[in-house]
């Protein structure tokens, strides 16, 4: 008999914890919710262009124009330059001849590659007014001759691309291999 009074015991305790254990089961499923809602808007319309989606590509490879989100520009870059092996020495925030500030529209970023050679990466956008826009990509290493520094290049612009299309919409975005 002790045995199934303390079952009893158990039994209604367990009772007693199932409406407060229900509420908590009922707060974490609200939380996943919400948690996985977050970043998740309604799809762009019909026929329209989302942050991250490439436009255009040069012929060689080492231009672009991309929908992207301003604000996500020195991210991608930093992400995105170490597969073409190459480092940023230098970012130039061309001043705007209207109001001496740093320019909203164009980003120079000096490169180093591994082999010592020099390049430059230009980030434009036309209208500074909108935080998400066309970005045009241009990239060249070194002289831009041989077959090495185009694939380089061309690289770079993919990867910042891709890097780009990955921040599409989201403060925060893991890191790809």
């Amino acid at each position: 008999m002790a045995h199934s009074a303390a079952g009893s015991v158990h039994a209604r305790a367990i009772g007693s914890m199932l409406p407060s254990l229900q509420k908590g089961i009922c707060l974490g499923c609200a939380a996943v919710a919400v948690l996985f809602s977050v970043g998740c808007g309604s799809p762009p319309p019909v026929g329209a262009v989302r942050p991250g989606s490439v436009v255009a590509s040069g012929e060689a490879g080492n231009a672009a124009e991309v929908v992207a989100d301003w604000d996500d520009i020195d991210a991608a870059v930093r992400a995105s330059l170490w597969r073409a092996e190459l480092a940023i020495l230098t970012i130039d925030l061309l001043e705007d001849a209207d109001t001496a500030e740093p320019s909203q529209t164009e980003r120079h970023y000096h490169l180093l590659g591994v082999r010592d050679e020099l390049g430059l990466l230009i980030v434009k956008r036309s209208d500074a007014a909108s935080e998400s826009g066309l970005v045009t990509l241009t990239c060249r290493v070194g002289g831009g001759q041989t077959p090495q520094e185009k694939k380089r290049a061309a690289r770079a612009v993919q990867d910042f691309a891709r890097r780009l299309d990955q921040l599409a919409g989201v403060d925060v975005a893991p890191l790809d291999d």
